[in-house]
């Protein structure tokens, strides 16, 4: 089973609804572990509200699609002692 990542921002966000599209015609579900779109952007709340509707494009595999900020893929528990202190910096500062 593969599992896919997107990341997504404002500027590109209406190329999300294709990507589901294809997905949800070509990618046979059994084959699909999980797909996660992380937002990036400095509005992740705005983007996550024009995203959502488009979730329901990924047809039979919208259950296995699953919505992250970025702050839970960079500073979830555990990931932030293991980076170094420019990769801190680049992290508090990446907007």
């Amino acid at each position: 089973m593969l599992s896919f990542v997107t990341i997504v921002y404002s500027g590109d966000y209406p190329l999300l609804e294709l990507q589901a599209r294809s997905f949800a015609c070509f990618a046979q579900p059994d084959k699909v572990a999980s797909i996660h779109v992380v937002l990036n952007d400095r509005d992740e709340s705005g983007l996550r509200t024009r995203i959502e509707p488009i979730l329901r494009e990924y047809g039979p595999l919208r259950d296995k699609v699953r919505l992250l900020s970025g702050d839970d893929v960079l500073l979830q528990a555990g990931q932030w002692a293991r980076r170094s202190l420019s990769d801190r910096l680049l992290i508090e500062n990446r907007y």
